[in-house]
């Protein structure tokens, strides 16, 4: 486990801000590029897009450099940020943060394990 926490990895975030009518397209694309995951959401009459691919996939690879022109190039479709983001473990996240709560009057949930 330590061995993994000192080589932890990273992965490249892609956000895109897009015209509405160019969404289904471009998430088309992204995925047959490789992305392992996304999330679309809606930000006022646009859509923001966060892409995400392995770190080996940066900008200055021929991937990436194709990636970004071909995104570029598309009418009504902005690319607003390329960031690196270190691996999280979503879990350990959610135990850190999870507090028991009241549901109903009588009834306590508490989501944390037992013995934390």
């Amino acid at each position: 486990m330590a061995e993994r926490s000192r080589n932890a990895e990273r992965w490249l975030r892609l956000t895109l801000r897009l015209d509405p009518a160019a969404v289904e397209v471009v998430v088309g694309d992204l995925w047959s590029l490789g992305t392992l995951g996304l999330e679309e959401r809606q930000d006022g009459e646009e859509v923001v897009v966060e892409a995400f691919f392995p770190d080996s996939f940066g900008p200055k690879t021929v991937a990436g450099r194709a990636l970004l022109g071909a995104l570029e190039s598309r009418v009504g479709v902005e690319v607003e940020a390329l960031s690196a983001v270190a691996e999280l473990d979503w879990l350990a996240e959610y135990r850190r943060l999870a507090r028991p709560f009241l549901l109903g009057r009588l009834f306590v949930v508490d989501p944390r394990e037992p013995g934390r």
